[in-house]
């Protein structure tokens, strides 16, 4: 082919098995790469569903469509992948612990807590993602579950706390519902674990492991 002629296709391409690809439609194509348009083009047997390098709006990039969808004239909900989109990406994470802590009984209420301080060591303030390591319980006291929780965790304060809260163990066998909230500057992130209940059930709160995912915003 004559790279210089207009409407000529000057390129590669990739057919389907037992397509003539001299002859073969967008439709019977795997892959084209198109030189004169700069752009390469993927395709799942019905549409075209990937388009990487000049985008039809001028821009360079990467589209991805959803299925059913011709990726060449689908609209922004009509994406699953915009590459000129701005998207979080995660830049840090870091894996630690809230140090255990003591509670105390004053003569009516327990109360106790701890804080947490990480220096992030980036060069911006992120936008952070936090879990920590909780237990589920139901109402006959029995564990369902102990997983990774996504932060900021509040106690209940209701009749169905027991329900409607998140679970912490102490050293000495028990559990106890505790807010863990948390903070981020320049320089930090701050972990925050509080417990507070009407009488005497002073302990020792076990670490409680934290996951933190460090987050930028960019369109590149």
């Amino acid at each position: 082919m004559n790279p210089n002629t207009a409407q000529s296709f000057y390129g590669q391409k990739l057919s389907k098995q037992g397509i003539n690809v001299a002859n073969a439609s967008d439709k019977q194509l795997l892959w084209k790469d198109d030189y004169n348009n700069n752009v390469k083009t993927w395709y799942d047997g019905s549409n075209s569903r990937i388009l990487q390098g000049k985008l039809p709006d001028g821009s360079y990039g990467m589209w991805v469509s959803k299925p059913g969808t011709d990726v060449s004239s689908a609209n922004t909900s009509q994406l699953i992948f915009n590459s000129n989109q701005d998207i979080f990406k995660i830049v840090k994470k870091t894996t630690t612990s809230v140090p255990s802590f003591t509670t105390t009984y004053n003569g009516s209420n327990t109360s106790g807590g701890t804080l947490l301080t990480i220096a992030h060591g980036l060069s911006f303030t992120p936008i952070v993602d936090i879990y920590v390591q909780a237990q589920l319980w139901n109402l006959s006291s029995s564990l369902i579950a102990s997983s990774y929780i996504r932060l900021p965790i509040f106690i209940s304060g209701s009749s169905t706390q027991i329900l409607n809260s998140y679970w912490f163990p102490g050293t000495g066998g028990n559990v106890y519902p505790m807010s863990v909230i948390y903070a981020v500057d320049a320089t930090n992130v701050y972990v925050q674990a509080f417990y507070e209940a009407t009488g005497s059930s002073a302990d020792t709160i076990q670490p409680i492991p934290v996951t933190i995912f460090y987050l930028q915003e960019t369109a590149t």
